[in-house]
This record gives C-alpha cells, structure tokens and sequence, in this order.
C-alpha cells in the first residue's frame, strides 16, 4: 500500500508538473473513471471498509500532487449512472465519512444507460447539489446520430433510453441543446459544463474497444462515418 499510494503521487505530480512546463495546467482533473466501484483493484474497492480505508490514501495522495502544483485546480471524483441518488449518497457521504477531499462531484448521463429523461437527471443535480454543496460536472454524455454503426451492426447504445430523440444528427443535436439549456437553470449554476464521449472514434482500422474487437460508438460521435463534423459538434459553440 506503501509504494501504491507513493506511485499514485509522483505519477499524478509527474503528469501535473509536465502540463505546467509546456503552460497547459489543466483547469480540472478527474481522480479515476466512474470509479464507483474504487480504484487500483484489487485494494482500493468500495465494497469493503478495508478497502475504502485504502481508497481514501490514493485519493488523498492524489489530490494532494495535484495542488501541490496547480493550487487552484479543481479535482473531480467521478461516477456513473446520473440520476440514482442513493448511489452518489452512499459513495459521497462514505469518501466525507474518510476525509477524501475533493472539489466536483463528477456525473456520467447516457439516456440509453441511466433511463432517465434531461428533466429526471437535472431535478437530481438539484438534490444532489442541496446535499453536498459541490459544483457538478456531466463528464460523459452521447446519443446516437444513426441506428446502426458505420458496419450495419447495433452499436452500444441501442435505444435512445427513453428521451425520445430520433436517432439523427438533427435528434443528436436537438438532445444537447435541451440537456444544455436545462442543465444551464440547475440552482446557483451549479453544472460547470458538460463533456461528450466519445466524440471522436470514428470507423478506421483497428479502432475499437480493444485491438481486433468493433467499434461500438461510431453511431454517437460527433463526427460522421467519413469524419466530417455534425449538426451537434455547433450545440456547444452555441451554448
């Protein structure tokens, strides 16, 4: 646990420190992906109170390298599945309960994942943000453009999850400004903003999950099959 915790610091204070030299300080920094489930497994796992002690040193570790070098950066802990209250109150309240600081509370929301329609999910930033008094941001978010991926198969999404926009790059594009403009009235501006996944992984060779497996998003990009921008790549420059 010793070297974990040491390697969790230098590495995050490396990577920060190697962003400040070329003058690109990042304004926020994620501490893992959707890690609901802990980090550096098999030790740092949420499911049982040894291993959130440990979960508690990286994230402490790890914070701590970030301020270290860009005080005023903001760190995020991120988890997935926007809108299960009870989720993001037990996983909060246990990192406050170990002391894990942080700065945002970090909100996957996928329609096709969560079933949740844009007013659901914006009513929980709300109690979310009466909760735990923390800005929010949405770190993924997609909807498919097309119902099938550039090869004809279904991709990872295979419905719009139940907020009915047609799967189109003007429904993709409609389904951003309405989460925007929504997530623009959540009290005190709490939303800092909202990220896009994957905006980018378009149909090429050997472009996929793993080496040699599909490309399962080609149909929610932000890009067409032939890389040429959608109508909603312009929902963030409007918004």
């Amino acid at each position: 646990m010793n070297a974990l915790e040491k390697d969790v610091r230098d590495y995050t204070r490396t990577i920060m420190q190697d962003m400040k030299n070329q003058h690109t300080l990042p304004a926020y920094v994620s501490l893992g992906n959707e890690m609901q489930g802990g980090l550096l497994f098999p030790y740092g796992v949420t499911s049982s109170a040894e291993g959130w002690n440990n979960l508690a040193r990286f994230l402490r570790a790890g914070y701590e390298a970030v301020k270290e070098v860009s005080p005023s950066t903001k760190v995020i802990l991120h988890l997935d599945d926007a809108g299960n209250m009870d989720k993001y109150d037990w996983f909060f309240s246990t990192a406050e309960a170990h002391d894990i600081p942080f700065d945002v509370i970090g909100s996957s929301y996928y329609p096709f994942w969560t079933r949740k329609d844009i007013p659901t999910v914006c009513a929980f930033f709300n109690n979310l943000y009466d909760r735990f008094g923390k800005k929010i941001m949405v770190m993924e978010t997609g909807v498919n453009w097309n119902p099938v991926t550039a090869d004809g198969t279904p991709g990872q999404l295979t419905d719009d999850g139940g907020v009915h926009y047609p799967q189109t790059p003007q429904g993709q594009k409609d389904f951003l400004l309405d989460l925007f403009r929504q997530l623009k009235q959540v009290k005190d501006g709490a939303v800092l903003g909202a990220l896009y996944w994957d905006p980018v992984m378009i149909p090429a060779p050997g472009v996929g999950w793993v080496v040699g497996q599909p490309n399962f998003v080609s149909n929610a990009t932000l890009f067409d099959f032939q890389g040429k921008a959608l109508p909603a790549l312009s929902a963030f420059r409007t918004s």
